[in-house]
């Protein structure tokens, strides 16, 4: 089921909370860069609330040095009883 709200997504019980693109130029270093960042929140199956933030960047810097860098990031969350 996928439900989209306009500043959400539902999907597979996750809630996604948008998608950040864009890209940037910064002519002083002579670097160009294209990003991408999602954030997501939801519950595992013992019912704690799990919060994911990720991305990816590309490009080059001195406009010929390539560069590629990502990560990601969980948080978790008890649920009190």
């Amino acid at each position: 089921m996928n439900l989209s709200r306009g500043d959400f997504n539902l999907t597979k019980g996750l809630i996604e909370l948008g998608i950040d693109t864009g890209a940037d130029f910064e002519p002083e270093a002579g670097a160009l860069v294209i990003h991408y960042e999602n954030r997501e929140i939801g519950l595992d199956t013992e019912g704690h609330g799990k919060y994911r933030s990720g991305g990816v960047a590309t490009g080059v810097v001195m406009l010929f040095i390539p560069v590629l860098v990502g990560g990601e990031e969980d948080i978790r969350f008890v649920r009190l009883k």
